[in-house]
């Protein structure tokens, strides 16, 4: 049974289950004129809140000064905070004349030495490769 099928059973045992006179209130009735006195008081509370909103709002105080805004000093000094592609080796494509199994022995190779080369780096030993931190080589 998929979960509609639970939501769907589970909507019709509560419609079931649910008495509908005790919710509801004939039309004429005292409890029904109550319930749209409170309905009318309630929406005419919130219309007033949103106009006394739409009033506090200051139409000119949301713009900002263009002279502060040109006083802001950027800095074109330094070294820039992001990492250099250059330093990246690319990755080269394999050889299109190769075929389907020398592409997949070619592609285990990578993925054996690149799982020693981590292992190698977790024990502490050295070894450059791509992934070493430059703070890290000598």
């Amino acid at each position: 049974m998929g979960f509609f099928d639970r939501f769907k059973k589970r909507i019709k045992e509560v419609a079931d289950d649910t008495d509908i006179e005790s919710i509801t209130a004939e039309e004429d009735s005292e409890e029904a004129q109550a319930a749209l006195a409170k309905k009318e008081a309630a929406e005419s509370q919130r219309d007033k809140e949103i106009e006394l909103q739409i009033e506090n709002t200051p139409d000119e105080g949301d713009w900002e000064d263009i002279e502060d805004i040109d006083s802001v000093i950027v800095n074109d000094g330094g070294e820039d905070d992001w990492d250099d592609l250059d330093d990246e080796p690319i990755p080269q494509p394999l050889p299109s004349t190769l075929d389907k199994k020398e592409r997949k022995k070619l592609q285990q190779k990578e993925k054996l030495a690149k799982k020693e080369e981590e292992k190698t780096q977790k024990n502490g030993f050295r070894c450059q490769s791509r992934n070493t931190p430059r703070w890290f080589t000598s």
